[in-house]
């Protein structure tokens, strides 16, 4: 297995459009709705720090509700495991994503413990997880919260509108 180093102040990632456009799909916005969520996978460029975000797949649930989910991990694997070899490796996990039924999402104590908790036990090419939370505002007004999980703590990018990026 690789093993790629990332700098954590000048990590940048990229989401695809149809990334973006997966998640969205799954908003909650009338806040009755059940939570979505899922894996990203996404290709590495350790020299330049970078992340490029290629797909977000939907994990099937096993129970969910407005403000809780939880998914069947076996499944997820399995696709996402499947996608790893179809691109040859290149393809790779590198987080997760739910929803959030309000407009400025911020993850809640369970969100944290469960990044936490995901990084602990994943086996990963990369020295980080992201973590993104999808709200009901548009990008641009913080509708996405995105984090990087890191050992034991949890960072919190910034969104870049000139340059459509996530930074540290």
């Amino acid at each position: 297995m690789k093993h790629y180093r990332y700098k954590l102040d000048k990590t940048q990632v990229v989401f695809e459009k149809s990334v973006i456009d997966t998640m969205v799909s799954k908003a909650q916005f009338n806040g009755t709705e059940k939570e979505h969520g899922g894996l990203l996978l996404g290709r590495l460029f350790p020299k330049e720090n970078l992340v490029v975000v290629v797909d977000a797949i939907e994990s099937p649930a096993i129970s969910s509700g407005a403000s809780k989910l939880y998914v069947d991990n076996n499944a997820a694997n399995k696709e996402m495991k499947k996608r790893w070899q179809d691109s040859g490796g290149k393809v790779t996990y590198v987080g997760d994503w739910h929803t959030h039924p309000e407009a400025v999402p911020t993850p809640s104590f369970i969100d944290r413990y469960t990044f936490k908790d995901t990084y602990r036990s994943s086996k990963i090419d990369q020295n980080f997880l992201l973590c993104v939370i999808v709200g009901t505002n548009p990008i641009e007004k913080n509708g996405f919260w995105v984090g990087i999980q890191r050992w034991f703590k949890l960072y919190q990018f910034y969104y870049d509108i000139t340059n459509r990026l996530f930074c540290m």
